[in-house]
């Protein structure tokens, strides 16, 4: 069940943890002392544990192994549960459970107004089609987990451009001729031209 709410940290700029080219917020102020967990301890949130290199910690059915630095990273899902639980068992230590109490994401809701119910939901044959594509490639994406260093190496910004939607907050649609809907973004999205280089 947990394996459905972790991703890959390497893919998403959290609202949680600042973004930076170099380093990382939340490694720089943890002690480099065997087993310890701390970080962004909320719904969307990053978790980042440290201990010996070699130390295996698990979050569910994932195991991640510290490498040279000793840091690993976890990424929690937007409606992760509370509390959670990590398991560290270091090379010359014996196993430590850390209990982490997560906060609840408390999102804005935006109401957008006169979008098209073609916008909102696939009405025709060619775009239930699209979506059925399209939620194939999302599934395929979620289930591959990448285990490398993710966020330990801070963040780049993908492309140039403004945020034009932010991670979390919840879409409520409120249109004529179709029922409103209300949908919480997943994603963080930049406008940028057609045909803009995305560099992560």
């Amino acid at each position: 069940m947990l394996k459905s709410l972790l991703f890959s940290t390497a893919l998403l700029c959290l609202p949680t943890v600042a973004c930076a080219e170099t380093g990382h917020p939340h490694l720089d102020a943890i002690d480099h002392e065997p087993e310890t967990c701390a970080g962004a301890l909320t719904q969307g949130g990053l978790i980042i544990c440290t201990g010996s290199p070699g130390t295996r910690f698990t979050l569910g059915d994932v195991t991640l192994t510290a490498d040279d630095t000793g840091a690993v990273a976890f990424g929690l899902g937007r409606n992760a549960t509370s509390p959670v639980f990590i398991s560290a068992s270091g090379p010359a230590s014996s196993a430590t459970t850390f209990e982490l109490t997560i906060a609840e994401r408390n999102d804005e809701t935006s109401v957008l107004r006169g979008i098209s119910c073609d916008k909102i939901d696939a009405r025709t044959d060619e775009q239930k089609a699209h979506a059925s594509r399209s939620w194939v490639k999302k599934q395929d994406g979620w289930a591959n987990f990448n285990s490398g260093r993710g966020g330990l190496d801070g963040f780049i910004r993908p492309a140039p451009g403004p945020t034009s939607s932010p991670f979390g907050y919840v879409r409520r649609y409120v249109t004529d001729g179709c029922p409103t809907k209300e949908r919480p973004h997943f994603g963080y999205d930049i406008a940028a031209p057609t045909g803009t280089p995305i560099v992560a």
